[in-house]
């Protein structure tokens, strides 16, 4: 590094100080950004007072890999990686302030995030280790987001009455419980996935479709759950080779096995040679 570019980076670092102690200075990470006055009974109704939107919550789902599938179960898991971006109207700055930065880096637990639940999983794991901070980022115009990789084991019904060309639609659905359905709202979307859909199942399984779909939560109920959708299609040849050609060919030793009189065979392999 040369002495003008630790000199640009040395200023970078010090504008950054600055952000950090103006824009937590007075943040307090335990205290929720969503607003729950929407509907309050409490407010001075003679006043005319004009609320805030709702919090939205951006889900980007970057994958969604099958990994296994056990039947008797009717448990399915994915290897699920998204990203969850939000608005929190406290965490903003004017970038022209700080030496034109227009985002930073910090440590998730520095911040409030969302509670975001898994619905029907049996089991969920994160690929972070404990001893590296988890980071989010923040951009000057208050969008908070992090990226999250998981395994999620998640309940499916599967109807194998036309096996071995069954086909499913298993997924993996993501909502707010701690929230009432009328204080935030939930936008899912997907990026391009790299990988083929030829490379996104198993040798049992073929993945034939990945999307996003909005379900209600219930004809009464207000509010929706975003669904990442997985399209299971059951590999035959999977079967074929490995179940059916074994299976006929036992079946087939074992019916010649039954017409030959293997005491004369072996009399008639073994006498020429002791001759």
């Amino acid at each position: 590094m040369t002495e003008d570019e630790m000199t640009t980076y040395t200023q970078f670092l010090a504008d950054q100080k600055r952000l950090w102690d103006d824009l937590f200075k007075n943040y307090d990470p335990n205290l929720s950004a969503i607003y729950t006055s929407h509907k309050s009974e409490f407010l001075n109704q003679s006043k005319r007072i004009y609320h805030p939107p709702m919090v939205e919550l951006k889900l980007t789902m970057a994958m969604l890999k099958l990994v296994d599938v056990v039947e008797v179960e009717e448990k399915v898991s994915f290897l699920f990686d998204y990203s969850s971006e939000w608005t929190d109207h406290r965490l903003k700055w004017d970038p022209y302030e700080y030496g034109g930065i227009s985002h930073i880096y910090v440590p998730q637990k520095s911040i409030w995030l969302p509670e975001i639940t898994i619905v029907d999983a049996q089991e969920v794991k994160f690929f972070e280790s404990d001893d590296a901070p988890r980071t989010a980022w923040i951009n000057y115009n208050g969008t908070v987001g992090f990226y999250t990789a998981t395994v999620s084991s998640v309940i499916c019904q599967l109807d194998v009455f036309k096996f071995p060309l069954d086909q499913h639609e298993c997924g993996v659905s993501v909502l707010f419980h701690t929230y009432f359905p009328d204080e935030y709202r939930i936008k899912g979307g997907m990026v391009n996935i790299v990988k083929p859909l030829s490379e996104l199942g198993n040798g049992e399984w073929k993945v034939t479709y990945v999307g996003v779909a909005e379900i209600p939560l219930s004809n009464d109920t207000i509010g929706s759950t975003t669904k990442f959708i997985a399209r299971l299609e059951r590999n035959p040849g999977f079967y074929i080779s490995l179940v059916m050609i074994p299976a006929y060919c036992i079946n087939f030793l074992t019916i010649i096995a039954l017409f030959l009189d293997v005491e004369n065979v072996m009399e008639e392999v073994w006498w020429p040679r002791l001759l």
